[in-house]
């Protein structure tokens, strides 16, 4: 669940001292967090296993950079952790998101012919309004109006007031009705782009990441059931040749897949809880390819 919520870097907060052999597993830090050192149970071949899957994977996560179509805005009298308590926000299936808050939005962020773009070259196609936005102060608004003048969709419901005692209301009101006139911005405004992934055949919830290093996509993708399952996905490639990648053994296989319509489709199987990566790093030298009966591994990567 942190790799899908964008993790990407796992960091061992402490490993206490074991000096002792007849205390089992050993010291801890009391309630905080988990026990991760020489005595644990695991800590043997299992503790390297775990390791190796997580570098794996935070390695893969960690190239190029996060691929998302929308731009999450929370409130300024929020923060991620307090929207998040129980749920993510709502997001349109098939597509992820960024949250950014308003001061990245006002130092970070430009708009040119409908597109959002951030200093690091990310770009997005919506930018998604929180509830809590329903109290904005005004200097925000005044980007809001930048981006909608821009041409930029925007998703949300118009903004009440402000909670700053220095704006002016009637400028803000004023303003905020001429941004919500504005037939790319309403509480109705859809994305006008392609799922990234589409996932069918499955009643599974099906998790994803994407990463873009120039031409090539890193795709993870996870079942959050303890059930295994199978799955057609679709992902917005084409001319790329998909491969298999397994984190926790480190081996590339080849999978079949067909390209049409601007779209890479795949017959996936997945194990209880599973989790793996789907890279389209070469060309495709054609547009449909089947795995032989008894598969294929082509090499591993460390």
């Amino acid at each position: 669940m942190e790799l899908a919520s964008g993790l990407n870097r796992y960091v061992i907060h402490t490993s206490v001292h074991q000096p002792l052999d007849d205390k089992m597993p050993g010291f801890s830090l009391g309630p905080f967090g988990q026990y991760f050192g020489r005595q644990e149970t695991w800590s043997g071949a299992g503790a390297k296993s775990w390791v190796d899957y997580l570098s794996r994977s935070s390695y893969l996560l960690q190239q190029g950079q996060n691929v998302a179509d929308i731009l999450y805005l929370y409130g300024e009298n929020d923060n991620v952790t307090l929207i998040s308590t129980e749920s993510l926000p709502d997001i349109p299936k098939g597509h992820e998101f960024d949250f950014t808050s308003a001061t990245i939005l006002k130092e970070a962020i430009s708009a040119e012919n409908g597109t959002l773009e951030a200093k690091s070259g990310v770009t997005y196609e919506l930018l998604q309004l929180d509830e809590g936005t329903q109290r904005m102060t005004l200097s925000t608004l005044q980007k809001v109006k930048e981006l909608a003048d821009a041409g930029v969709r925007i998703k949300g419901a118009k903004p009440l007031d402000s909670p700053s005692l220095t704006d002016d209301s009637e400028a803000f009101a004023s303003l905020a009705d001429e941004i919500w006139a504005k037939p790319n911005v309403g509480e109705d405004i859809s994305l006008d782009v392609a799922k990234d992934v589409d996932v069918t055949g499955t009643e599974h919830k099906i998790l994803f990441r994407h990463r873009k290093k120039g031409d090539d996509h890193i795709y993870w993708l996870n079942n959050r059931s303890v059930d295994a399952t199978t799955a057609n996905v679709s992902f917005r490639v084409q001319g790329k040749k998909p491969q298999k990648w397994n984190p926790q053994t480190g081996e590339i296989s080849d999978v079949s897949y067909s390209i049409r319509d601007g779209r890479t489709s795949l017959d996936l199987s997945f194990d209880s809880w599973d989790a793996f990566f789907i890279l389209f790093i070469e060309e495709a030298e054609t547009e449909s390819f089947a795995v032989p009966r008894d598969g294929q591994t082509n090499n591993c990567y460390h």
